[in-house]
């Protein structure tokens, strides 16, 4: 499947530093430093995902949007508990809201998945995804690929360079 070639491409390109397949196209990869962000990606990019039906399958190749206004998941499975309760859990939408790929419109089309994950955990995420956008100069409808390698630490890859994403374990 495209998704194990994705991530396999993207841990070469961590692995070796150089002779890098994916060349300039900007990577993020969730690793074993955000293991609830790691899981969800990679369930959800093998069909195990919380999907609308249960079968779907979201992708590695994903497209820069806009971030999506509202809670619109707060009314599907898994989500209405952390509507409800407020607590540690909070709702994580993967592909993520900020791409043209998330949001409740594919989630009917059965190509998104939510997953409750520790609130402390998705705040850690949710700047690094924003670190990695601004890093690789991502505008709305720019492609890039995102994997969940959950034996490598977290990284993100643009412009050829490849940093790991840094984690403030104190947040």
């Amino acid at each position: 499947s495209v998704n194990a070639l994705m991530a396999g491409l993207s841990a070469q390109c961590y692995l070796t530093k150089r002779k890098c397949f994916l060349g300039k196209v900007p990577v993020i990869s969730h690793g074993g430093d955000l293991p609830g962000h790691s899981l969800h990606i990679s369930l959800s990019q093998f069909a195990f995902g919380n999907t609308y039906n249960g079968f779907g399958v979201t992708s590695s190749i994903l497209f820069r949007g806009s971030r999506s206004g509202g809670s619109w998941y707060d009314k599907h499975p898994p989500c209405v508990y952390a509507a409800r309760n407020k607590g540690d859990m909070v709702c994580d939408e993967y592909p993520f809201a900020s791409t043209l790929n998330g949001g409740r419109l594919n989630y009917e089309n059965n190509t998104v998945s939510l997953m409750l994950l520790p609130r402390r955990e998705s705040g850690r995420q949710g700047a690094l995804l924003k670190s990695f956008y601004d890093d690789a100069r991502l505008s709305i409808g720019q492609p890039f690929v995102s994997t969940a390698i959950p034996v490598l630490p977290s990284f993100r890859m643009a412009n050829g360079r490849i940093r790991l994403l840094k984690i403030n374990a104190g947040r």
